[in-house]
């Protein structure tokens, strides 16, 4: 009589148990199904561009929220980046490039020379490069009409998990660097700053 209690008693635990774990898995399975349709959401969108009152740029986009093992081994460009930074994968919590251009158009440039040479004969300026692009056209061989310049720059921000204090394997006092890379050899970063709200 008294193994019977036991033996049902064991079976309603047993029960239990299995209803706890379908029930946790269900519901890692439904966050899982919401992360990854999200992430089709924001591939599906395109970015919102929006010129404020001021004339200065608004760029949203939705983010992506991707599992270590989906990002590694899909975008080589990153892992050559982090490779060029000195950053290892494992460290990397969060990545975010962003593509910038800037166009510069002036109407006209009054040539100054030196020499008073007429034979010359240039009517127009090209320049380009990955960076940067300059043309303009040249009229009497005294002003530069439609001048046009135009940059090109990627900036990617890298936030990663370091330790301060290293020894052999042990690692300890963890922080979160963030890593700012321009790929224009021609701009310079001015100012950084990465706030994260809790």
């Amino acid at each position: 009589m008294m193994t019977k209690k036991i033996n049902r008693v064991v079976a309603y635990v047993l029960l239990l148990v299995a209803v706890l774990l379908i029930i946790y898995s269900n519901s890692r399975i439904r966050q899982e199904n919401k992360r990854l349709q999200d992430n089709q959401t924001a591939l599906m969108k395109r970015i919102q561009e929006q010129t404020l009152k001021d004339g200065t740029h608004k760029v949203e986009k939705e983010r992506l929220l991707l599992a270590r093992n989906e990002l590694e081994g899909t975008n080589a460009e990153l892992e050559r980046e982090l490779k060029l930074l000195k950053i290892k994968y494992s460290r990397l919590k969060q990545y975010q490039q962003t593509s910038t251009t800037a166009q510069y158009i002036i109407d006209t440039i009054e040539i100054i020379r030196e020499d008073k040479r007429d034979n010359d004969t240039i009517s127009s300026v090209n320049y380009v490069n990955p960076y940067i692009n300059i043309s303009a056209e040249i009229q009497d061989n005294r002003q530069m009409h439609n001048v046009n310049i135009t940059t090109y720059d990627t900036i990617t921000t890298i936030l990663s998990k370091e330790y301060r204090k290293k020894f052999l394997f042990f690692h300890w006092r963890p922080y979160y660097k963030v890593t700012i890379h321009n790929k224009n050899p021609y701009s310079k970063i001015t100012n950084a700053e990465y706030v994260e709200i809790k």
